[in-house]
């Protein structure tokens, strides 16, 4: 059963925070939710409105794995298709749940180092 209150939300997103207008691209990034029906929403509405949703569901257990064992080649060619990814795009909607957060907390820090400088701020 659909919830209104989180229709209400994805709606409030849609035509207030990033106010889309038809033909433009909407990037939608989930971070570990454990049910999708936002994002969901967010995907409908932003059609009805005739933007372009493009959806990135993401698990963070899986980003650790991608952080712990990352190389620095790795790592850019990550920022880089991130960074081409967003420069695509109208507007960004980020959700983040956490199941556990210290979920990071075993990343070494050099490795949290190439994720800041390569991945996050290419």
């Amino acid at each position: 059963m659909r919830d209104p209150r989180i229709e209400k939300l994805a709606r409030l997103l849609i035509e207030h925070s990033t106010r889309l207008e038809p033909g433009e691209k909407v990037l939608i990034e989930a971070f570990d939710l454990p049910d999708p029906q936002l994002i969901s929403n967010l995907v409908e509405i932003a059609a009805e409105k005739g933007a372009h949703p493009v959806v990135s569901l993401r698990n963070t257990s899986v980003l650790r794995s991608l952080y712990r064992t990352a190389t620095e080649t790795g790592m850019q060619l990550i920022g880089e298709i991130e960074r081409d990814t967003m420069a695509r795009m109208s507007a960004y909607i980020g959700v983040r749940g956490a199941s556990n957060s210290n979920a990071m907390a075993d990343v070494p820090a050099e490795k949290m180092d190439l994720y800041q400088r390569l991945w996050w701020q290419p």
